[in-house]
């Protein structure tokens, strides 16, 4: 099945936030360019001011949170902005927390062959919800960056 294939056989409502991220992608770097991972951040914490309660279950959470990254991934990869793994992390997280669902952005380094590495991916409670198990092996994750 093509592409094309593939995105009829979404749903609706998927096919919509594909289309969203694809959008939404863009202007992650331009807030990052112009505020700054801090102030983007921030901003993006403060919206929405009332956030919803997830009614769900956990299980339920961490599938929404997978299909939502999944997406996002497709989104960078097909789309007309290929985001880095920082853009793509700051559009799930701010997604699962307009959806009620409270994840982690963590960002890591590691050095290998004396070049210095960054990395960013989403956790949701033990689960690695953007990136393969092992990442948290691979980079070493920064404890709590402040917001401002």
């Amino acid at each position: 099945m093509g592409r094309w294939g593939k995105f009829r056989a979404l749903s609706s409502r998927d096919r919509l936030n594909l289309v969203l991220f694809s959008l939404l992608l863009p202007l992650m770097d331009v807030g990052l360019r112009v505020l700054g991972y801090r102030r983007l951040r921030a901003f993006l914490a403060a919206r929405p001011r009332n956030l919803p309660k997830y009614t769900g279950s956990e299980i339920d959470a961490v599938k929404t949170s997978k299909q939502v990254s999944s997406l996002v991934t497709v989104a960078s990869r097909y789309g007309l902005y290929h985001a880095t793994c920082l853009r793509r992390s700051l559009l799930i997280w701010w997604w699962l927390r307009r959806m009620g669902i409270q994840t982690e952005l963590r960002i890591g380094i590691k050095k290998q062959d004396g070049q210095l590495y960054a990395h960013a991916w989403i956790r949701l409670g033990n689960e690695i919800i953007s990136d393969s198990l092992d990442v948290e092996r691979n980079f070493s994750a920064f404890k709590d960056l402040p917001l401002e």
